[in-house]
Order: structure tokens, then C-alpha cells, then sequence
């Protein structure tokens, strides 16, 4: 259960885009990142379209195709791939992605669980270094000539236009002002060309400068690279950002030669990932070594540049991991090298089995769930599974038990009833709890026989645990199909059918010892609740003889006296005993005890008239009482009998706090509250037939 909560806590705080798409492309569940990028709250996102309504439209059928290929087995669901998508300002973000297919047990594909990277910033990054270094080429059109000794002889039209100034400045202008020094530069042996920068206020140069023997003149041949030299700047500026980023990205980076496969440079999380020195990592006799599976590796490598499958890889110490791997060639120092970058992904494959475990498991019993079994049924409904049996259960009383003890207790019950089953039941049958207290067992090439054989030894099983004095009790029924015509749904509804009429079988002495149960608890907690309890129900049947009441109805009567506070079952043992009076906290819990009783003996038909008479014994005549304010003879007579009976055993017991009243200042009592808060009638019949003779 820990590695559960877990799972769900990395989900909802993991640092990159978690998404749950089902099998049509709608969204079951997001992360807090992914509702981050997109810009929406999670209610906002759940069960849209994902295709339609985050996908370009222009991309649409692209990534459309892509996801039912995915789940189609057309392609590779570990292999990354990246789209882009549209957040609620409009903006259009890139994402990579890597997903994992969900399967429930039989391998039915359910729906994909995509891990998503924003790699928008990144992009952007390497497509403007991309455009600097594609930087456009410019025609070197000025020429100029000079002779030997430093006079302009030639100026074509395009050295006129592009430097005007050039001939009025003569030998002082810097395209000419170091004349002599090129003119000794053409006497060494070898020489006939010459390349340098000049500088012409923003603007730069390349001078290609020949020596023109024939004509004894220099020739420079002058390139405009003005903006060649801002995008070199801006180059090695990127360059620098582009190393930074390199060595700091949080993914682990290699550089290696594609043919020796030797590792050429690493960033800071390679070393982290794999434990190993850069120094280390430079002396590796390759990049295989770094694999777990060299095979695999030595033939994914022949496919480059490609998204590569899930890999696993080994660490210094060992360790094995599985990663995944994005790789791109690129060039280095004319040579071909490889990109590879890796993603330690333990956690997210630990995440994506618990989050798949999670969807087809019930969180308390551990048993698979409805939605496994409704994916089951129509798995295991075969020819090859025939005689199939489908048994139904659940457990007897746990509504009144939940009422009654709080839901930890019935939630323990749940667990023992589970483990009665894996006990009992065959390593092939197929447990789930559908809900509530509801089971089911589905038995392949199981007949009647064999199933009623399973069922009796999960019945005394069962017989045999307890939870505080609480028998565990299981009601089954069981039906098979034995021919392939048959429906599987009639199966089912027979066996629940069958399992109703077992129950009700069993429901009345269940729920009466349930209740005896729940009393004796009570009067375990509070030995004052035991001797009121019965006292009262003693008072109500001599109350109910001088009524001329029934046989039956005088016995109702004393029951009801009797468990009157069955509801105080839920009140802390602190408050039931406390010796001083109670604060306006403990009053009210206390004053909640009639419908706490009320729900208890309402869960069982043969004590639902008792659920009503506990629920009124506190209304007034009056209308002045709880908890509905009902007044006079709108309040039961078995209610109007223990309002009076409860209140004489009150005033006449000891309580710390004060002292008891005597009979006769109990019966002044009575006589004065008779018309507010008694019932005159009853009230005179207790005075002048009852007192005097308990």
C-alpha cells in the first residue's frame, strides 16, 4: 500500500509531464507538470479529446496516427518521438515523449501511459544555432589594383559604389596603407596570394590579393563579410552556451565515434548516471561497455540515427538500469560521431507498474477489481474454459457492523475475507471484490460439483475467524456454464440469485447475534449502561402490563427498553463513564446515541420497529426533544413508556456529581414535567400502579 501512495504521490509531483490516455485517445488522468504546461486545472482536462483539443490541427493526423500505432502493435510504444502541442494561451510548446502501453493480465491493451519532456527552449536553442551557421555567402564584388609603388590604377564600378572614399584617400586608406608590406610578402619564394581582413569603418573585408607579374601591379579581389563575421561572433558566442548547456543539462549526454565507438566527451550527468570519472569514461575501450546487453546494443547501433527501444544499461558498481536512449549523428572534425542521450527511467518503469497494478487492484483487499473482472469475463468466457463456474458472495451484516464499530472495523473485516479466499480458492480462479461487501470467483473448467466442494471449504474457513467477538460470516451462491450457448450475464444473475436466497436464509440469526453482540460490547464499555439498560426494560414491561398491552407487545416493549442505547456503541468508553458532567462536546455526542441506534437496528427488518422507538425515546410531549421535534402522540407509545422509564432510573441512580433522588422526589419530578415532557397518561399509570412495587 506504501509503494502505492507513493506511486500516486511521484505521479502527481514528477517534474515531467505525466499522461494517462485510454484506448481512444481520452484523457483518464494528468499530472500537476502536465496541467502546468497546459495551462488548465486538471477538471478541465479530464476525458477531452486529447488529439482534438491539444494537437495543431495541422499535426493532428500525424500524432493521430502515430498513438494508433502505438496501440495497434504497428510500432515500437519505447520509442520517443516528439509533437507539438497547443497550451491555453495559444502557445505551441515541444514535447518528447515516451510511452508505455497499459495491459490488464490477460495483455488487452487498455490505453498508453506517455512520460512527456518540454523541450521547446532546447529547440529553439539548437535552431537558431542552426541558422548562424547557415549563414549566406557574399559575392566579392570590389576590385582594386595598384602598382608597385602604392598607386591606384583600377577601381572597378562595385569598389567606386561600395567605398566611395576610396580614391580620394589614396595610399592613407587602410586597404592600402601597408602597400610596402605586401609587396615583400610577393618577393618571398611561393607567394602569389595573399588573404587578409581589413576593416572599412562597421564594415569588414576579406582581400584576396594577387601579384600580376606581367602588368607588375597588385590585385585585391575584395570580399564583403560584414555579415559573415557577426554570425561567426554570434557562433562562438551560441558555441559557448551550446558547451555550457552540454555540461549542465540534467540528461546524460556521450559524444562517441560512430565507427571506433570510443567516447569522445561526456557532460557532468553521464559521470553522475554511471558512477564512473570523466577520466574514467575516456578510457573506456567503447560505449558498450557501458551496456548490459552488448548485443542489443552492437545491432541497435547499425540503425542510427533512430529513436532506440528501452535498453538496460550497467553502472561501475553493477547496477543494472533501464534507460532510455534518443540518438543523432553528428560531425567532428569531419568524422561522423554519435549523440546519444540517456535517461535513467527505474523510477518511471516502477511508477508505470504501480500506477497499472493500482487500475486493475482494489487498494484495501489487494483482490483484483470490477474493472478487471468486467475485462475478464469476456476473456475467460471461452470453449477452452468450459464447465466455467461464477460464484457470488458477500459478507452477512457489515452495514450494521460499519454503524455499529466505525468502518475500521468492517474495513478489517473486508481483509480477512480476503485472505479466507486466496486461502481457499485455487492458484487459477480469478478473485475480485466488486464493491462494498461484494465478491466474486470465477472458476474456469470448474463444474457444479467442484464449485459447491470450494464454496463449503471457504465456508468453514470463514467460521473460523473473528474480529472482536464478530464471527465472519459469508453468504455464497454459485452457477456454471457447461454450454456455449449459454449467456454469461444469465450465469452471473443465477448465481447472484442464488446467493440472495442463501442469504436471506441466514440474515435473522446473523443479525440477531449481531445485535447481542453489540450489546454486550456496550455493556463491556459500561457496566452503569448494563444495570440502566436492563432496569429500564424491566420498568417498560411493568408499565406495559398495567396498558393491558399483548403478550407480544409487552415483550417488544421490554426489548426495546433494553436496548433502547444501542447507539451509545459508538461513544468513547471516556465519555459513557466520566465521573464529573459533561462539557457541550461530550452533550452533543451523547445526543446523537438515538439515530446512531436507529441506523443500526434499521440495517435488519425483524428490529425495524425497535429502530423506531430508539429513535424517538428522547422527543418531549411538548415537541421540544430530539432529534426531530415531534410532539405528542406523533412520538411512538413505546417511546412516550422508556421516556419516562429512562428518566425515574436516571433521577433514582447514583451519580458522582450529584445525589440520587429518593421515590418521592423522583414521582414529584415526573408528575411536574407530565404535559411538557411526558405523556400525562403514562406518567399516571407509573405514579399510581409501577413505583411502588420495583
Amino acid at each position: 500500500m506504501q509503494e502505492q501512495n507513493f506511486a500516486r504521490q511521484y505521479f502527481d509531483v514528477a517534474n515531467i509531464m505525466f499522461l494517462v490516455l485510454d484506448e481512444k485517445g481520452k484523457i483518464y488522468d494528468i499530472n500537476s507538470k502536465g496541467c502546468e504546461i497546459l495551462g488548465y486545472e486538471k477538471k478541465d482536462i479530464i476525458g477531452k479529446d486529447w488529439f482534438d483539443t491539444f494537437i495543431p490541427k495541422n499535426h493532428a493526423v500525424e500524432v493521430k496516427r502515430v498513438f494508433f500505432e502505438i496501440i495497434n502493435h504497428e510500432m515500437d510504444s519505447s520509442e520517443y518521438f516528439e509533437n507539438t502541442i497547443i497550451t491555453a494561451s495559444g502557445e505551441e510548446r515541444i514535447i518528447s515523449w515516451h510511452n508505455t502501453l497499459l495491459r490488464n493480465d490477460a495483455d488487452k491493451i487498455t490505453g498508453v501511459l506517455s512520460a512527456g519532456n518540454d523541450d521547446t527552449e532546447q529547440k529553439r536553442a539548437e535552431e537558431t544555432i542552426a541558422k548562424l551557421a547557415s549563414f549566406p555567402s557574399f559575392n566579392p564584388n570590389p576590385i582594386i589594383e595598384l602598382d608597385l609603388d602604392g598607386n591606384l590604377t583600377y577601381l572597378n564600378p562595385e569598389a567606386r559604389q561600395q567605398i566611395p572614399d576610396l580614391a580620394t584617400l589614396g595610399t592613407r586608406h587602410s586597404f592600402l596603407a601597408d602597400w610596402q608590406k605586401i609587396v615583400r610578402q610577393f618577393s618571398a619564394p611561393n607567394t602569389s596570394i595573399i588573404e587578409r581582413e581589413v576593416y572599412v569603418g562597421d564594415h569588414c573585408y576579406l582581400q584576396s590579393i594577387h601579384h600580376i607579374q606581367t602588368l607588375n601591379v597588385i590585385r585585391m579581389y575584395c570580399h564583403d563579410i560584414t555579415g559573415r563575421k557577426k554570425a561567426e561572433n554570434a557562433l562562438l558566442e551560441s558555441e559557448e552556451k551550446y558547451r555550457r548547456l552540454f555540461s549542465e543539462i540534467r540528461d546524460s549526454l556521450i559524444l562517441y565515434d560512430r565507427e571506433t565507438k570510443r567516447i569522445l566527451d561526456m557532460n557532468n550527468a553521464a559521470c553522475q548516471l554511471y558512477g564512473y570519472t570523466k577520466e574514467e569514461m575516456l578510457g573506456l575501450k567503447s560505449v558498450i561497455e557501458l551496456s548490459a546487453e552488448p548485443e542489443k546494443s552492437i545491432k541497435g547501433m547499425s540503425n542510427i540515427p533512430s529513436n532506440v527501444p528501452l535498453r538496460y544499461h550497467r553502472k561501475k558498481d553493477g547496477t543494472v538500469f533501464p534507460a532510455s536512449l534518443t540518438t543523432s549523428v553528428v560531425k567532428v572534425n569531419a568524422r561522423e560521431a554519435v549523440l546519444d542521450a540517456t535517461r535513467d527511467i527505474t523510477l518511471q518503469k516502477k511508477i508505470e507498474e504501480e500506477l497499472k497494478y493500482m487500475s486493475y487492484h482494489d487498494q484495501l483487499t489487494g483482490l483484483f477489481n470490477r474493472r478487471y473482472f468486467e475485462e475478464m469475463i469476456e476473456q475467460i468466457d471461452s470453449k477452452e474454459n468450459l464447465p466455467l463456474s461464477i460464484m457470488m458472495t458477500d459478507i452477512n451484516g457489515l452495514k450494521i457492523i460499519n454503524d455499529s464499530f466505525g468502518h475500521a472495523l468492517g474495513d478489517e473485516l473486508l481483509k480477512m475475507t480476503a485472505a479466507v479466499f486466496k486461502e481457499g480458492c485455487r492458484s487459477g480462479d480469478v478473485i475480485c471484490r466488486l464493491g462494498g461487501d461484494e465478491f466474486t470467483i470465477i472458476m474456469p473448467q470448474t463444474d457444479s460439483d467442484e464449485a459447491k466442494i470450494i464454496a463449503e471449504k471457504l465456508k468453514k474457513l470463514a467460521a473460523q475467524k473473528s474480529i472482536e467477538n464478530i464471527e465472519l460470516s459469508i453468504s455464497f451462491g454459485y452457477d456454471t456454464k457447461t454450454d456455449g450457448k449459454e449467456s454469461i450475464a444469465d450465469v452471473l444473475a443465477n448465481a447472484e440469485n442464488y446467493m440472495y436466497r442463501y442469504k436471506l436464509y441466514e440474515r435473522s440469526s446473523m443479525r440477531s447475534e449481531t445485535i447481542d453482540i453489540i450489546m454486550n460490547t456496550l455493556f463491556e464499555k459500561s457496566n452503569r449502561e448494563s444495570m440502566h439498560s436492563k432496569r429500564v426494560g424491566e420498568i417498560c414491561e411493568q408499565i406495559a402490563v398495567k396498558l393491558d398491552f399483548s403478550g407480544n407487545h409487552i415483550n417488544q416493549i421490554k426489548i426495546a427498553g433494553l436496548v433502547h442505547d444501542i447507539g451509545k456503541i459508538s461513544i468513547d468508553e471516556k465519555i459513557l463513564n466520566k465521573p464529573d458532567r459533561l462539557n457541550n462536546t461530550e452533550w452533543q455526542a451523547i445526543k446523537r446515541h438515538p439515530e446512531s441506534g436507529w441506523r443500526v437496528l434499521s440495517s435488519s427488518n425483524e428490529f425495524s420497529e425497535l429502530a423506531q422507538i430508539c429513535l424517538a425515546h428522547h422527543e418531549k410531549w411538548d415537541g421540544s426533544g430530539y432529534p426531530n421535534g415531534i410532539k405528542g402522540e406523533e412520538i411512538p407509545i413505546e417511546a412516550r413508556i422508556i421516556a419516562v422509564a429512562d428518566s425515574y432510573d436516571a433521577m433514582t441512580s447514583d451519580r458522582t456529581y450529584r445525589v440520587r433522588m429518593s421515590k418521592e422526589e423522583a414521582k414529584g419530578e415526573l408528575l411536574r414535567c407530565a404535559g411538557s415532557q411526558f405523556d400525562p397518561r403514562i406518567v399516571n399509570v407509573f405514579v399510581n400502579h409501577v413505583v411502588d412495587a420495583i
